[in-house]
């Protein structure tokens, strides 16, 4: 039996920590300033009346919020009412967290203990879902567990890989999915990519150039870029930038790792593209077939499905 299928949460949590909390009184701005602040995407949020945590809320909902209120696309951040662009301002930024959690429809409250077998977070997490909370015997929540936080495990104990260590995605058949990856252009306006990442329900999409290579990424965790302008009075505007300005922008000033493109080739072994994925602080490795042509997108989420595939051995 494999080693996995007998571990339990606690076996991968580290020292236990603060957890950082938002109230449901908290802002939409608060919530990015605070992801920002912490380089987190996603918060458990608590119930101001009883101090219980009632789901959680993340970049993924403040993306989708976004949509909600502007519409989506560029033409409503084009007017020149400066009235208009306050409101729409003041409708993102002040909306209280308890308004959009979960309003991608992505990230449901799943809660767990430090005795839960692992192996049920690993299904969880298989179906795209990216963190659970954990609480204890009295059902206060002391810690998050991540598919991150399992990626880093998996880095640090590769044996428990077990034989799809050393095997390929070209070995396994997987992420070779170029043709269905999200992508748009690099002079598309920034709003527009984010309409396009909501509404194909997805975390990240890929930034082309005009002949298709692919040169960026924009991921939802971008959108924290915005709270360095949103207390301006045009600043949701900065969204009318092409998106490769923007991505510049978060790479140049505010340091963003995860804007960077993460790429390696298909050929590259599987504990090699989860300790990319752990020392690059990112969710996905785009892979590059031949240097020059994409060949698909490999995801913390297919490390997932193959832990469970190694658990069934």
């Amino acid at each position: 039996m494999s080693e996995l299928a007998t571990a339990r949460v606690q076996d991968v949590l580290s020292a236990p920590k603060d957890v950082v909390m938002l109230t449901t009184k908290a802002t939409v701005l608060e919530a990015l300033e605070t992801f920002e602040q912490y380089k987190i995407t996603s918060c458990p949020v608590l119930d101001d009346s009883n101090n219980q945590c009632i789901g959680f809320v993340d970049v993924l909902d403040c993306v989708a919020h976004l949509v909600h209120t502007t519409g989506g696309n560029s033409a409503v951040l084009k007017w020149e009412d400066l009235h208009h662009i306050w409101q729409q301002n003041g409708r993102f930024s002040l909306q209280t967290v308890n308004k959009i959690m979960d309003k991608s429809l992505r990230d449901p409250f799943l809660a767990a203990t430090r005795e839960t077998p692992l192996r049920d977070v690993i299904y969880t997490f298989a179906q795209g879902i990216h963190r659970v909370a954990v609480a204890d015997e009295t059902g206060k929540l002391v810690d998050i567990l991540t598919q991150s936080s399992l990626i880093k495990y998996l880095a640090q104990n590769p044996k428990l890989l077990g034989d799809i260590a050393e095997k390929t995605p070209l070995d396994l058949n997987i992420g070779g999915n170029a043709d269905s990856i999200v992508k748009v252009y690099d002079n598309e306006t920034t709003i527009d990519a984010f309409r396009k990442l909501f509404d194909r329900s997805v975390s990240a999409i890929a930034i082309v150039d005009e002949n298709g290579a692919i040169v960026s990424q924009l991921s939802s965790s971008d959108l924290r870029e915005i709270t360095h302008t949103l207390k301006a009075p045009l600043n949701i505007r900065a969204l009318l930038k092409p998106v490769k300005e923007y991505i510049e922008i978060c790479r140049t000033t505010l340091g963003n790792s995860k804007s960077f493109l993460v790429w390696a080739l298909p050929g590259t072994k599987i504990i090699d593209l989860v300790k990319l994925m752990d020392n690059s602080k990112v969710h996905r490795v785009w892979l590059i077939d031949n240097y020059t042509k994409l060949y698909g997108v490999f995801s913390m989420t297919d490390v997932m499905k193959l832990l469970l595939l190694q658990m069934q051995k």
